[in-house]
């Protein structure tokens, strides 16, 4: 059930973030090349030369869209979301170890008698705490609520850096006016916006929730949850 739960966030992560790739890329077309593309549309003078580009443009766009695609469920299939947050942000490991300090307080507060398993051990601490949040229908579908919005914040991020990169470049490149720097206004704003959302709400909401979860094991399956703990590390 978790895993399809799992499969099922990765589809609607590469969903959302399919309609942003769409987005930007019409964004850096139109605020970059509009200008020659309307130019080279104004010079088609006869029916043959208009007949031409549309039958190039055709197959143009589809290519472009399926390389778009590709790249896409190549993302999916690498896990590539949770690399980038790895190599850039860290939740995930950073609330790794929030359910590490949770569960180990629950611990004590059962009355433990060692905890240096435990503190040696946080694969084994994630799966005891796993295997008593899948239980929690509401919490676990509120986890994944936050979990997939921060992925597809996450995507958004570097999606404006590199537009931002690439626009900039471009801009100065051709050394265009005030108004040619639209676009790397418009990434460098999303991705401002999108990167101080996550990190003044979105990563809190992340954080805390392990704390409620663990709270409710603690509270609805306590005796359950002190028999996990002194089978999978020897307490008592």
């Amino acid at each position: 059930m978790a895993a399809e739960k799992t499969l099922e966030m990765n589809e609607h992560i590469m969903r959302r973030v399919r309609l942003y790739v769409i987005v930007y890329a019409a964004t850096l077309v139109l605020l970059l090349w509009g200008r020659d593309l309307l130019t080279a549309a104004q010079r088609l003078k006869d029916r043959e030369q208009i007949d031409v580009a549309k039958s190039l443009a055709g197959p143009v766009v589809t290519a472009l869209g399926a390389i778009v695609l590709v790249l896409l469920n190549l993302g999916r299939d690498w896990d590539l979301h949770n690399l980038l947050d790895r190599w850039i942000f860290g939740i995930r490991d950073k609330t790794d170890r929030v359910i590490q300090t949770q569960m180990i307080g629950a611990a004590q507060d059962v009355g433990a008698p060692a905890l240096q398993r435990m503190e040696s051990d946080p694969k084994g601490v994630r799966y005891v705490f796993y295997h008593f949040v899948n239980e929690q229908e509401t919490l676990r579908a509120l986890a994944f609520t936050y979990w997939e919005q921060y992925f597809v914040n996450l995507y958004n991020i570097v999606l404006c850096g590199l537009g931002l990169v690439i626009s900039a470049t471009v801009a100065v490149a051709r050394q265009f006016s005030w108004l040619g720097f639209a676009a790397p206004t418009i990434f460098l704003l999303v991705g401002a916006f999108t990167l101080l959302s996550t990190f003044r709400s979105l990563a809190h909401k992340i954080y805390d929730l392990p704390v409620q979860q663990v709270a409710e094991i603690r509270h609805s399956k306590q005796d359950e949850f002190v028999q996990e703990i002194e089978c999978r590390f020897g307490f008592r």
